[in-house]
Formats: structure tokens, C-alpha cells, sequence
């Protein structure tokens, strides 16, 4: 199977996971244009604990390290493992941003994948998603980058690229960096990871009130 066929297969395949919300929004099938830079980034999957929490497993279900090396995945491996598992084993994948910034190489320029993950800040009532006023408004003054609602259903994520690394910070509310964090995914918005505005992160500071 070539990768073409490979990108077809997964981009077209429903998702076995009923229990989710089904609405609008698409579940998370990255197209090529969305895989150039993801693709160079690691990924482990996922478990959500009795508290709605992420366990990173390994294939077998056991508990791992996600920064260790050896318990990651690239981009084609982790989307087999999501498309076939058939929600027996895996709740969903995350994107492993290193301990130390490392840089994407994207049209032959140099860029720095931005996380955003937003804790408690969703509300999904069947077809409906609502996010925060927080939120929204953090989205919309990076120029509404590919963002989406994590498997627990409360949290939100979003991913921007930038031509630094942004050491961002963490509070209460938010965590928002180019490295040392995991990002569950599950339900996104658009197709296209795009560079953050000019000041990303001066606006990334206001988000976290630093």
C-alpha cells in the first residue's frame, strides 16, 4: 500500500468510537497538508483513567514514559493503531513535544510546533460543543489555528507553528509551549496546521497573564 492509498484509507474511515459526541465537527484525520509538519513529531497512545485523565500506554496497554524514547511512534504507525484498535485498547494518541524545543522543517523553512491545551474548558451536550469564553477568545487572537476538543470531553487543545520556540508557561487553566508537554487528540476544526500571527508570543503571554 503506497502512502496515498495509506491517507485515503485513514481520511475516509468512520470512527468506532460511539461513545464520543458525534456532530459537525470532524474526528481527527489529519490530511497531507496537516501530516508535513505532524509527521515529524513523535506520538503515544492513550488511556483515559477513571478520572477522565490521560494514561499513555504502549500496544499492549501498559503504562509507559511518553518521553522516553523508546515508547514513541511516528506519524503512520500511531494512525494504524488508532484505525484498527476499534476503541478495545486505545481512547486516542497524543503528540509528544520534546523535553528541549526541537525544530519542523516545513516548505525548507525552520518552525517550532506550538501547543495549547486549555483544561476544563468545553461543554459537550450532544451535537453541541461550547467552549469558553477563555477559549474562544484565546483562539481567535491566534488567528483561529487548528484547534479540537480532547477525548475527555473538557478539555481543548490547539497547535500553531512559529519561527522560535515559545517557552510559554502553565497555569491553572492552561499549559502552552513548543515542548516538554503531551496533547490528546481527539475532535478538530479545519485541516491545516498554520503559523501563529506576528506576536504570537506576546499574545501567548497575555493568554497565561505573564
Amino acid at each position: 500500500m503506497n502512502s496515498n492509498e495509506y491517507t485515503k484509507f485513514i481520511d475516509t474511515r468512520t470512527t468506532p468510537y460511539s461513545r464520543w459526541p458525534r456532530n459537525e465537527m470532524s474526528f481527527y484525520r489529519p490530511s497531507t497538508r496537516v501530516s508535513e509538519p505532524l509527521d515529524q513529531c513523535q506520538f503515544v497512545m492513550m488511556q483515559l483513567g477513571k478520572a477522565g485523565d490521560i494514561v499513555t500506554i504502549d500496544m499492549w496497554g501498559n503504562p509507559i514514559d511518553p518521553f522516553h524514547p523508546i515508547n514513541t511512534l511516528d506519524f503512520k504507525t500511531t494512525r494504524a493503531l488508532w484505525a484498527d484498535d476499534h476503541g478495545q485498547t486505545f481512547d486516542g494518541y497524543a503528540i509528544v513535544l520534546d523535553e528541549e524545543p526541537s525544530p519542523l522543517l516545513v516548505n525548507g523553512q525552520e518552525y517550532w510546533l506550538v501547543a495549547g491545551l486549555h483544561l476544563d474548558c468545553v461543554k459537550v451536550s450532544g451535537r453541541n460543543i461550547k467552549f469558553s469564553n477563555d477559549f474562544e477568545s484565546a483562539k481567535q487572537s491566534l488567528g483561529e489555528p487548528l484547534h479540537g476538543v480532547c477525548p475527555n470531553q473538557r478539555d481543548a487543545y490547539w497547535f500553531g507553528l512559529s519561527h522560535k520556540p515559545i517557552n510559554g508557561g502553565r497555569t491553572e487553566s492552561a499549559i502552552i509551549s513548543s515542548y516538554n508537554q503531551i496533547i490528546p487528540i481527539a475532535i478538530e476544526s479545519g485541516d491545516e496546521v498554520m503559523p501563529l500571527p506576528i506576536g504570537a508570543e506576546k499574545i501567548i503571554n497575555n493568554i497565561l497573564g505573564v
